[in-house]
């Protein structure tokens, strides 16, 4: 239990007796109504009664906010970073041989980057079910690479060595497209049946265009391959 102050009322200096003298003490004694004491007492005894003190006001904890979860951009690698989100996933098969490319729409004049060190070798389209030009590059003799098609630029036609993060080409300004895009990358493993697309590695490069619903393509034409040529300085159509 708390232990109440009791407040002093008295200091030691007004305790002290005062000695006046005779006429003195008669003239104090009338001014203060006959000597008779008017001030309340205090019994012996008695506690004084002090106003209850002030109940603590609780300290409310700030309510917890939630926080919102910013992913980091991820960059792709192939393409300059503020298109990487831009692509979607298409789905096609063709000849029984199941096709995946993740799909742009680019702004022309757009580079495109080698993702690795490798062998760059580049083809013309034929419009069966692709149009425009693309390019494989590989680093292990074809056994496995990476596809771009569609809308593509590049300086020559001729198969080179290329150092990963080198430009190899740019979107055209053509207006080809494949199936509404101008640009398909895909990343496959060659086999006797076909390609097999590495979709864990696209996911890799494109978790944003994984995480859109995909698009599935029919396409039931002819499926011819594309043309290589070696052409020396410019590519067909230039």
């Amino acid at each position: 239990m708390e232990r109440l102050r009791v407040p002093q009322f008295l200091s030691k200096k007004a305790s002290r007796r005062v000695f006046l003298g005779g006429s003195a003490i008669a003239a104090f004694v009338i001014a203060c109504g006959g000597g008779k004491d008017t001030s309340p007492q205090v019994q012996k005894g008695d506690t004084p009664t002090l106003p209850p003190a002030p109940a603590e006001t609780p300290t409310l904890e700030p309510t917890p906010t939630a926080t919102e979860v910013v992913k980091a951009p991820v960059n792709c690698e192939v393409l300059p970073q503020e298109f990487c989100s831009q692509g979607e996933i298409i789905t096609m098969e063709l000849q029984g041989v199941k096709h995946v490319y993740a799909a742009f729409n680019l702004p022309s004049g757009t580079p495109i980057f080698a993702r690795f060190d490798g062998l760059l070798d580049k083809s013309e389209e034929t419009g069966n079910p692709f149009s425009g030009l693309s390019a494989i590059l590989t680093s292990d003799n074809y056994s496995s690479g990476d596809v771009i098609k569609g809308n593509l630029r590049f300086d020559d036609m001729i198969q080179r060595q290329v150092r990963q993060g080198d430009i190899i080409g740019y979107v055209g300004d053509s207006g080809i497209n494949n199936f509404g895009y101008n640009v398909l990358y895909g990343i496959a493993t060659a086999s006797p049946d076909g390609p097999i697309v590495d979709e864990a590695k696209m996911r890799e490069l494109f978790p944003e265009a994984f995480e859109k619903e995909d698009r599935k393509i029919e396409y039931n034409g002819p499926v011819k391959p594309p043309v290589s040529y070696s052409y020396e300085s410019t590519p067909p159509g230039q």
